[in-house]
């Protein structure tokens, strides 16, 4: 019973809740390998590979076959550099537990450690067959075929995990990039919004979203605006070369050139609403209209340069009139 409790504060995130009901299990029974092997994991995790690899053995010298004690200590290998001695143990675990997922999950492990990804992801496709439910066979299948570019499988994968954990953060959030490999653009973006209304606060579903918005679907302004968010609240400091800063630059261009091709439109528009509105102005004026057929033009509205129909300048009709040559 101490044991499932441990387990269930593990669950919920109480970790030092759990080493307590673990070590009480000690004080009450001192050779319970059980026990051991739940504290290796916790020590595992937090970072001290060295205690959880004494654990794990201790806890393996009470039962030979404790599967939590084995996979402990695989990993406690992998992270001081003993690969082979870890690849050992997970060959023994896939014989003690032919039946089982764990066998085939940690010679994946091993094998991707190593850097060999195609042979650790048929391990992991291995794993998921024997157990559909492996949930970190699935995820680790689904990151190495997002790497591998086999895009297919990741979704495969990620669809799978948001089904076992429909609140899955990292899950939703991998199912996107992997839809957005696959130019599956409504689906990819269905994915990283959901990702983002799980954790607001998380900037990583912003650049990929920034992406869809620039190059698919034609929104500069609202990609500018997630290309800023993932640049400033990035998890890693991000290295001059990464493609981010260079689509930022173009979508910040792309945003001039269409407020400027707005402010002419504007400008335009305006002008032709003057130019209306003045026509308009000059109809409705009597003085302005047209004469219609037969009406007689007022000496007011005769041309004045016409010679005929004006007298000469500075002509005085009481003067006599100039005699040549004088």
């Amino acid at each position: 019973a101490r044991e499932n409790l441990g387990l269930v504060l593990e669950r919920l995130g109480d970790e030092r809740g759990a080493e307590r009901e673990y070590k009480e299990i000690l004080r009450i029974r001192p050779d319970h390998a059980g026990a051991r092997a739940r504290l290796a994991s916790l020590h595992l995790r937090a970072g001290n590979p060295h205690r959880a690899r004494e654990l794990a053995r201790e806890s393996l010298l009470r039962d030979p076959e404790n599967l939590p004690a084995l996979v402990v200590l695989v990993e406690a290998h992998l992270k001081l550099g003993e690969p082979e001695i870890a690849r050992l143990v997970a060959l023994r675990v896939d014989r003690i537990r032919p039946e089982r997922p764990e066998g085939p999950y940690l010679v994946g492990r091993v094998f991707e450690h190593q850097g060999q990804r195609g042979a650790a992801a048929l391990q992991y496709r291995r794993a998921t067959e024997r157990d559909a439910r492996h949930a970190a066979a699935w995820a680790r299948l689904g990151r190495l075929s997002l790497e591998l570019r086999d895009y297919e499988t990741a979704v495969q994968s990620f669809e799978r995990l948001v089904q076992l954990d429909p609140e899955s953060f990292e899950s939703w959030l991998n199912l996107g990039m992997a839809l957005l490999g696959k130019s599956q653009i409504p689906e990819a973006r269905e994915a990283l919004d959901r990702a983002q209304a799980i954790r607001p606060e998380d900037a990583r579903p912003s650049y990929p979203l920034a992406v869809i918005l620039h190059r698919y679907e034609n929104d500069p302004e609202a990609a500018l605006q997630h290309y800023r968010r993932y640049v400033a609240n990035a998890p890693i400091h991000l290295p001059p070369e990464h493609p981010v800063f260079a689509q930022l630059r173009e979508c910040e261009q792309l945003v001039q050139l269409l407020a400027q091709a707005r402010a002419e439109e504007e400008a335009r528009r305006r002008r032709e609403a003057m130019a209306q509105e003045a026509a308009a102005r000059g109809a409705e004026s009597p003085d302005t209209a047209a004469p219609q057929e037969g009406e007689t033009v007022p000496a007011s509205h005769q041309e004045e340069s016409d010679p005929d129909l004006l007298p000469p300048p500075d002509f005085d009709p009481d003067e006599p009139a100039p005699v040549e040559g004088y």
